[in-house]
Order: C-alpha cells, then sequence, then structure tokens
C-alpha cells in the first residue's frame, strides 16, 4: 500500500479509527488530521496547525460513531480536495507526518 513518508495507508487508518492525531507538512505548511467534539456531535477534522497564528479548518466531516472513526469518514477526508484542488491521497508522496499523539 501507499507510504506517507514514514507511514502506510493501512496504518494511516488504524491511527484515525483509534481517535489518533496525526501532524504532518505540506508545501511548508503544517497540519492536523485529529477527532473533534462539537455540541455533542463527532467529526473528523483537518486544520492547518501553526503555532503562532490562528488556525483554519480546512476539512469536517461527521463521524456516526462515538466510540471510534469509521472507515467511510475517514475515506471522506482523505478524498476531499482541499489541498491546491487536490486531495491528501494525491498529495500524500509530498507531505511529511511529523507526529503522530
Amino acid at each position: 500500500d501507499e507510504l506517507f513518508k514514514g507511514i502506510r495507508l493501512v496504518k494511516l487508518y488504524e491511527f484515525l479509527t483509534h481517535n489518533s492525531e496525526i501532524e504532518f507538512e505540506y508545501n511548508g505548511v503544517p497540519y492536523i488530521i485529529q477527532p473533534n467534539v462539537e455540541k455533542e456531535k463527532h467529526y473528523l477534522v483537518i486544520w492547518t496547525a501553526y503555532d503562532d497564528k490562528e488556525n483554519i479548518c480546512i476539512v469536517k466531516e461527521e463521524n456516526f460513531s462515538k466510540i471510534y472513526i469509521t472507515r467511510e469518514t475517514i475515506d471522506k477526508v482523505i478524498n476531499t480536495k482541499c489541498f491546491d484542488g487536490k486531495s491528501l491521497l494525491e498529495i500524500h508522496n509530498d507531505i511529511e507526518i511529523i507526529d503522530i499523539m
């Protein structure tokens, strides 16, 4: 399967399914994929992850399980064209995983 400069696609799904947060960089911009809860609804989101300025949510998909992130939700997030008109899957060769929490 595909490699995310240090993480295989199957591992990406595994980490996200178990509510992990993944920090990565693309074109010099830091991002984070993470579960999020708002008003008792569960989401998987991608945010910019700057330390020194306001961050922007670029993808937000509702997740209908309160226990784990579903594969359907992960698929929607990583296939959303939010990186200069490309999806995370399309740019995976150009990203670098920074941290998995």
